[in-house]
């Protein structure tokens, strides 16, 4: 399970697959599945501040698509990267 939550733990976006699916992918899909509401008119918010992620989503990969859509990121790298 890939699962996207708030800073009080509620979930936004949940991506269920087989254990031996590349992460990356699920990040992408997790990623467009997000959607924030908001407390007054306008549409969701579909761009997190920030994302802090586990070892398993540690890529360059992530971390330029992050940096390239302006969102901030706390990933800790793997030994062998």
């Amino acid at each position: 399970m890939h699962l996207a939550r708030d800073g009080l733990g509620r979930a936004l976006a949940i991506v269920l697959s087989r254990g031996n699916v590349n992460d990356f992918i699920r990040f992408t899909q997790v990623m467009a599945a997000l959607r924030v509401e908001r407390s007054g008119p306008g549409r969701h918010r579909v761009r997190p501040d920030h994302v802090t992620t586990g070892k398993g989503y540690s890529s360059k990969a992530i971390r330029a698509d992050l940096r390239r859509r302006g969102i901030g990121h706390t990933i800790p790298e793997r030994a062998d990267q």
